[in-house]
């Protein structure tokens, strides 16, 4: 178990240092820090999830395959688009006032990395 939130913590540091840069374009001017009351033995309570992606509507499914996922792992996990519309402004000033709204503990910001897909042909005729 320990491992698992040594890495749930590494993610949500690596997340919010990832939407912290891309908001702040590039410059970062502050961070900030907060300790947790049991390290190691504080799992995450109340997750923001956020999928940077031009198309609302890609970033809207993707964060809500991401819900489901913790969800069936025992974490409660929001995300950012349910919270937004196609018109809210996608910056660091939007992604902190819900994370204040929320009074999230940890954020997860996914990207794609690489995409693959395969497919088997199957001959139907008789």
């Amino acid at each position: 178990m320990s491992a698992k939130r040594s890495l749930q913590r590494a993610m949500s540091i690596l997340g919010m240092s990832v939407v912290l840069g891309a908001c702040a374009g590039t410059q970062v001017s502050t961070t900030t820090t907060s300790a947790v009351a049991k390290p190691g033995d504080a799992p995450y309570a109340n997750v923001l999830v956020i999928f940077p992606a031009e198309s609302f509507d890609s970033r809207r499914y993707l964060e809500t395959e991401i819900v489901k996922q913790l969800a069936a792992r025992g974490t409660r996990a929001v995300r950012s688009t349910s919270m937004m519309d196609s018109r809210t402004p996608v910056n660091r000033e939007t992604f902190l006032a819900m994370v204040e709204e929320i009074k999230a503990d940890a954020v997860l910001v996914t990207q794609i990395a690489d995409l693959a897909s395969s497919g088997k042909a199957v001959n139907m005729n008789p």
